[in-house]
């Protein structure tokens, strides 16, 4: 019965087709600089630790569901993990969730699940950005790390802001997908 009822939802639904394919992953680590590296080999307090963020992003071409002659693009973002993320005050690890979103367009923000209790979370998420190549140029994806507290305002862990444009002249091709692990930085003070 249920093998009918899986038939039945292909016969009905249509399949989103891409036009692009996804092309090798390229794995990098920027470079750290000299202020961080001297705090990690001084300093081993809660201040000094240094926190990673991994995610991929691509952008391409995608058909629309019900008009295949409609075409969009997409900017494709994977969230994939963050580690070595800061205790809370009390020496417990923290509830930690992600804000993405593209600035200064802030046409769509995206809000992670919120992992209980760890340092190192898992979020294997992945956000649409409808958005053109041209547009790239002036935008930037921000990630803002952020503890949940469900009795008072959350409080920020870290953020990491990545320049679309600067990609290109790192040696990245955003048609093809690209992989980054960078350094969270601290939250500004308010």
């Amino acid at each position: 019965m249920k093998e009918k009822r899986k038939d039945i939802k292909s016969l009905w639904l249509p399949k989103k087709k891409t036009s692009l394919p996804v092309m090798q992953t390229t794995m990098v680590q920027p470079a750290v600089p000299e202020q961080t590296k001297a705090c990690q080999l001084t300093c081993r307090s809660r201040d000094c630790t240094r926190m990673w963020l991994l995610f991929n992003c691509v952008l391409g071409h995608w058909n629309e569901s019900f008009d295949l002659y409609s075409r969009r693009s997409v900017l494709l973002v994977k969230l994939a993990s963050a580690q070595d993320l800061p205790l809370k005050d009390d020496d417990d690890p923290p509830d930690v969730f992600v804000k993405t979103q593209l600035v200064p367009s802030r046409k769509r923000v995206y809000i992670s699940k919120v992992h209980r209790e760890t340092s190192n979370p898992v979020f294997d998420e992945t956000y649409e950005f409808d958005i053109e190549y041209q547009e790239l140029q002036q935008q930037r994806l921000l990630f803002e790390i952020l503890d949940y507290d469900c009795m008072s305002r959350y409080k920020s862990v870290g953020e990491v802001s990545v320049l679309l444009a600067e990609l290109g002249t790192h040696g990245f091709n955003i048609l093809r997908e690209v992989s980054l692990c960078v350094y969270i930085s601290r939250p500004r003070k308010e």
